[in-house]
């Protein structure tokens, strides 16, 4: 297996709608036409029963998937990327969010330099991207592509080989927020390429109806979230059931049976 995408989905009662929508709107575009094969593995974070009928539809409708995770807390993007990593068998992981549209030959694009230059601490994006404060490094080609380096970017795709996972964790939920993951890397030392020609990657609706005040709330950790679960799905020391339990009847299920002589 060369490449493993990892890509967490999330929504609240108030933008699930939306988030379905990016989110095919994201499988579709990746499928089409990316120059390179690969596994997705996709987090289901969502809190709705239509957003988690939605990923069970696209898990039925990609084979690409090979893995679906589903978290009755949502771990927010740094969380489910590391549960992805942790199951990943690719020799590049490529981290994505559910909203983002790439246009044909992105994969290429993106892990060119990557495979090219195997002793390099690259990370591939795909372009700057938005809200993120970088220094220029320098510009490379690479098979007659022009290829930018930067010190961040924050353009919600990246791509690292599998070697140095180990290299840039632990990370923590809140790690993938906006341009913390960015911010790490560099902090380990590592550059950032993407191709100085953009039209690899579009936005679908970034962000759109966020059920929160960021700069108010963005301390809150997914703790506090699991917090208010745990305290409605225990009574005392009793659990409440979302639906009957079955009570099997047979003592040993899983025992062969032995042929009859």
């Amino acid at each position: 297996m060369k490449v493993s995408i990892i890509i967490p989905s999330g929504s609240t009662e108030q933008n699930a709608h939306v988030r379905i929508n990016c989110l095919w709107r994201c499988m579709n575009s990746l499928h089409n036409n990316p120059g390179i094969p690969f596994e997705i593995i996709l987090i289901d974070n969502a809190q709705t029963e239509n957003h988690h009928q939605a990923i069970q539809k696209i898990f039925r409708t990609y084979p690409s998937v090979t893995h679906l995770i589903v978290n009755r807390v949502n771990e927010m993007m740094g969380g489910a990327f590391k549960q992805g990593c942790e199951i990943a068998d690719g020799k590049f992981f490529v981290f994505m969010a559910d909203d983002c549209l790439l246009s044909p030959g992105w994969l290429s694009a993106l892990l060119l330099p990557l495979e090219r230059f195997p002793d390099s601490l690259y990370v591939g994006a795909l372009e700057v991207g938005p809200n993120v404060r970088s220094k220029l490094e320098g510009k490379i080609y690479v098979d007659d592509i022009s290829y930018t380096i930067r010190t961040r970017a924050g353009c919600y795709v990246w791509a690292l080989r599998a070697e140095h996972y180990n290299h840039v964790i632990p990370w923590q939920r809140k790690h993938f927020a906006d341009t913390r993951m960015a911010n790490r890397l560099r902090g380990k030392g590592f550059s950032f390429i993407f191709p100085t020609k953009k039209g690899y990657l579009a936005y679908s609706n970034l962000n759109y109806l966020r059920p929160w005040e960021y700069q108010r709330d963005k301390a809150n950790s997914v703790m506090d979230f699991k917090k208010e679960h745990m305290g409605r799905s225990w009574e005392g020391d009793k659990v409440r059931l979302l639906q009957a339990p079955e009570e099997p009847k047979e003592r040993y299920p899983l025992r062969n049976k032995r042929k009859k002589k």
